[in-house]
């Protein structure tokens, strides 16, 4: 099994560490390929490297080589894919050549965009990128997604295709609450995650602390923005304990993401029993059990924010939704179990 990766940061990315850690303990003999370096004591793990800096054609050309060098000699049974856009495409190829099985997990329901023409992309590809994600959606054996409403946008291009289901999972830990503080984001610094407006509802609630952390390519003309924001914290990626420690003393968490998966949040959000706002409801399930608030406006934002911050009995009632949805739907020994019998699948049909 190899598993390509795009970063080594980001939910979509813990999602596929967590899915080859608990794979590997099930028998499998995982190798890790990552776009950036990244060791690992549980696999073997692989670094594609740019023999060429910079984001041209001859960059992508040459980490492409570099992904297809490592796939030969790592030799894999399965290809994992857990990337849509180039690279995933290359993989794909060297699949389809050596006779390969090709699992794809789609990470948003951005991956589902399959139009090669106009203004639609893939995470505002090109079109090369475009049509090498539509050759790994086509050409695989197994196109996995983790929310049914992904399911049915994939249906609508592809109505025959063998499309699995497989909701994310999480290792759940004891719930240790906090003191409610503050308002929580957390996430990339780019335009399909919308992080200006997070900083828009931190000035309209300018008596609520928020707390924001983040990378990506907006982050400086975030930060300078932030600066003018008092009630207002902008700080780098969060890890460990400190991230722990923010999410357990959270009014709510905020999602202004414009479009997503199942965005891992959430089940980080409920793991520590706090209340989840968001302009996308994967599946219905934020209005269906009660977890917070599916937001359809700006206004409707500020005033649902307002109200956690501010209603404790609320507050409590729906992280205790959230909690109980979670451990009951997202275990990730669940997660990884659907994929050990996905992957199993594919082999006997070699």
């Amino acid at each position: 099994m190899v598993d390509t990766w795009a970063k080594t940061k980001g939910g979509a990315e813990l999602q596929s560490y967590l899915i080859a850690k608990g794979l590997k303990t099930k028998g499998w003999d995982v190798s890790y390929i990552t776009l950036t370096p990244a060791e690992s004591r549980i696999f073997h793990s692989y670094h594609a490297p740019m023999r060429f800096q910079g984001h041209g054609g001859l960059a992508r050309y040459s980490r492409a080589l570099s992904l297809l060098r490592i796939l030969r000699m790592v030799d894999p049974e399965i290809v994992f894919l857990t990337y849509a856009g180039s690279l995933s495409g290359f993989a794909t190829a060297y699949g389809i050549i050596y006779r390969k099985k090709i699992a794809f997990r789609a990470a948003s329901v951005l991956d589902a965009d399959l139009a090669l023409g106009g203004g639609s992309s893939v995470h505002g590809r090109g079109l090369p990128a475009r049509m090498l994600h539509l050759l790994t959606v086509r050409k695989c054996h197994a196109l996995v997604v983790n929310a049914q409403y992904i399911e049915k946008e994939f249906h609508k291009h592809l109505p025959s295709k063998n499309i699995w289901t497989i909701p994310n999972g999480l290792e759940i830990e004891p719930l240790h609450k906090g003191t409610a503080s503050h308002v929580l984001w957390i996430g990339r610094f780019d335009k399909v995650k919308g992080p200006s407006v997070y900083l828009r509802l931190a000035q309209e609630l300018p008596h609520i602390r928020f707390l924001m952390y983040g990378w990506g390519p907006l982050r400086d003309q975030l930060a300078s923005e932030a600066k003018r924001i008092l009630n207002l914290s902008l700080m780098d990626k969060i890890i460990g304990e400190t991230k722990r420690r923010a999410f357990r003393n959270s009014f709510a968490f905020i999602n202004t993401s414009i479009a997503e998966g199942f965005p891992n949040t959430l089940l980080e959000a409920g793991m520590h029993g706090v209340p989840y706002v968001s302009f996308v409801d994967p599946d219905e399930i934020i209005c269906k059990y009660r977890l917070g608030f599916h937001v359809r406006s700006f206004r409707e934002l500020v005033e649902k924010t307002r109200l956690l911050a501010t209603d404790s009995r609320l507050r409590n009632e729906t992280g205790s939704n959230i909690r109980s949805y979670v451990e009951g739907n997202h275990n990730i020994e669940n997660t990884v179990s659907a994929y050990d019998v996905l992957l199993r699948s594919l082999l006997r049909d070699i």
